[in-house]
């Protein structure tokens, strides 16, 4: 995953997503968001991600 503190919302990669399994809502220019649920060193945290064709990283995290 890439951290981006530029970015306002976090985006998922459409081929990641399809290889895990991760269950995707149908949007309109978006193609798609997806509920995540991420742990990290016992913190654990529920984000929703943009899917969209990232290319070389699965997750960009953004900060908001």
């Amino acid at each position: 995953a890439l951290v981006d503190s530029g970015a306002n919302d976090t985006f998922l990669d459409r081929k990641w997503a399809d290889e895990n399994d991760v269950p995707l809502i149908k949007l309109g220019d978006i193609t798609h968001v997806a509920s995540l649920v991420m742990n990290y060193q016992g913190h654990r945290e529920s984000v929703w991600a943009q899917v969209t064709m990232l290319g070389t990283h699965p997750l960009i995290l953004g900060y908001t």
